[in-house]
């Protein structure tokens, strides 16, 4: 859009969005969603900047470190990660590229199997561009 101060860039993100209440179960399908546009995941999930990717925090920390899978169609494309103790997560996507969605790809985000002794009440999205 152009304005008579200049030209403003909207960059469209679509987030799929998901909560829990309470710890969640071995192997718990937290996200199974069907994308809806085509775009990518950010390298890392990040946007255009370390402000606009995908963003998962924990009410309750985890007593170990926790990996959350992200998939795409069934195969593994990145991992939201918890270190001991934080209530943030981190982010990568496989090799740390960009990972391309189309129109009717599902998008999973998946607890590991194993679950953790206190990990509980998780918020986020996962950020599509």
């Amino acid at each position: 859009m152009v304005f008579p101060w200049g030209q403003l860039t909207v960059e469209a993100v679509t987030p799929f969005r998901f909560a829990t209440v309470g710890k969640p179960a071995a192997s718990a399908v937290l996200i199974r969603s069907m994308v809806v546009r085509t775009g990518y995941i950010g390298s890392n999930q990040r946007g255009s900047t370390d402000f606009n990717g995908s963003n998962v925090k924990a009410g309750t920390a985890p007593a170990a470190a926790v990996t959350l899978t992200l998939a795409v169609n069934g195969g593994a494309v990145g991992t939201v990660a918890f270190a001991i103790g934080s209530k943030a997560a981190t982010f990568t996507t496989t090799s740390g590229q960009a990972i391309p969605v189309q129109i009717g790809d599902v998008l999973t985000l998946t607890a590991p199997a194993t679950p953790d002794a206190a990990l509980a009440d998780l918020i986020g999205f996962i950020a599509i561009f």
